[in-house]
Formats: structure tokens, sequence, C-alpha cells
């Protein structure tokens, strides 16, 4: 996972947590006038939940940040040759970027049960090795029930076409896996290190923000609730 998108990442979160604690009053007081029961429970039931999202997320962040650092620190010690360790981290984009693509095409029209034939019902790992595992097996899985899916707007979304867009950045990720695979072990655990908060960064950032898009639609402020929408693509992109 390339330094740029664990710092974009790291910007979400922060800028979500900001926004959370900057509309929780008035965001819980929308709440209030509109919905019945929580004219009984009151205003500070819904700011305590929302104190308690951006807490979550802001642990989240905290233990990414360090993580980061960490990696940063040893990698900057350890490794020779930064070219090819920043290919790596291109080529990973690459395959992210394509996998993502994917399960938004394929889960979208389709839903969740075409997501888990295929094997992407989760989104894909940080790691080097476990992104390109998870590319080979969806790729796998495709490849053995290949099918013509009609959309819902009259398109036909051929299964083969996803192999073909996801083989290319997989080749090139597994041509580099053999320099990943060379590097030192105090780099790899760091690495690792940093891969495991970047999963558990992903998890907590899609809870988090899937609980305050349904409060920010409780409290009709459609607005702020686009904003928290947990989509990939919301990530680095956002307005107080």
């Amino acid at each position: 996972m390339p330094a740029r998108v664990i710092e974009q990442r790291l910007d979400a979160g922060a800028h979500t947590v900001r926004l959370v604690r900057a509309h929780a009053f008035d965001c819980a007081q929308r709440v209030v006038e509109l919905v019945p029961y929580y004219a009984q429970k009151g205003a500070s039931s819904i700011e305590l939940l929302l104190e308690d999202q951006a807490q979550l997320l802001d642990l989240a962040n905290a233990q990414l940040q360090r993580a980061h650092a960490r990696f940063e620190m040893v990698a900057e010690r350890v490794e020779h040759d930064a070219h090819k360790w920043a290919r790596l981290e291109e080529v990973t984009v690459d395959v992210e970027r394509v996998i993502l693509q994917a399960r938004e095409r394929l889960g979208v029209p389709f839903g969740v049960d075409t997501l888990t034939m295929y094997g992407m019902e989760e989104p894909p790992p940080a790691g080097f090795r476990a992104l390109a595992t998870y590319a080979h097996n969806a790729i796998t899985l495709l490849g053995a029930q290949p099918q013509s899916l009609d959309g819902p707007f009259g398109d036909t979304l051929e299964t083969a076409r996803i192999i073909e867009m996801m083989q290319r950045p997989l080749e090139a990720l597994n041509v580099h896996l053999v320099d990943f695979d060379a590097a030192s072990p105090e780099l790899k655990a760091a690495l690792q290190a940093r891969d495991i908060a970047t999963d558990d960064w992903m998890r907590v950032w899609r809870a988090v923000c899937t609980v305050l898009e349904g409060v920010f639609l409780m409290a009709q402020c459609n607005g702020l609730a686009a904003q928290v929408r947990p989509s990939v693509p919301a990530l680095g992109r956002f307005e107080l």
C-alpha cells in the first residue's frame, strides 16, 4: 500500500472526525425534531452516539499513523533500491483499482451473492501477497463460472471482460513480488504491521461511516450523509 494511499486514508479519517464533531449538536437537534422516538430519548443520546463513532475512527487513525511512521522509518534505514519498491507499490495500486472497479460493476447491479460467487464479497486486503492471492482467486472463480449478466439498464456484462481487466496488473504484481520476497525480515515485519493496521482502519471506517450516514439521513442532512457514505471513491475527496 503506497504511502500516498495511506496518507489519503488518514486525511479522510481525520476529516470525517472533524465533520462529525462540527455538526453533532445541530444534527442531534434535528433528529429529535424529526424522529418521535428520539424526542423521548433526547438529543444527548444522539450526540453520544456520534462522539463514539468519532472516537472509534480517531483511534483507528492513530493506530494506522503509528504503523505507517514505523514502516517509513524502517524502509528509510534498510531499503536500498527505492525504485523497485516504488514500482511494486504502483502496481499494487493498479491491482486494487481494478478489483474495486470489478466489485462495483458486479455488486451494484447484481448484489452481494454475485460477489460471493466470485470471491469478492470482502474488500481487497492491504498486503502485497494477500492482494495477489485475492486477485488470483477471483480470476479463477470468474473463469470457472463464466456468465453474461444482463444489467438493469439493458447492458450486458461479460465476466470474461473482468478477467481480462484484472490479469494484466496482476501479472505485473507477480513479477515485482520477487523483489518483495528478497526484502529484509525487518522491513517485511514493519510492512505486515502496517497492512494489519490498514485493514483494521478500513473495517472501522466503513462501519463508522455507515452509522454516520444513517444518522445524517435521519436528520435530513443529505449533504453530510453523502460526504460520509463509505464508498472508496469518497476517500480523500471531501468538504466541510
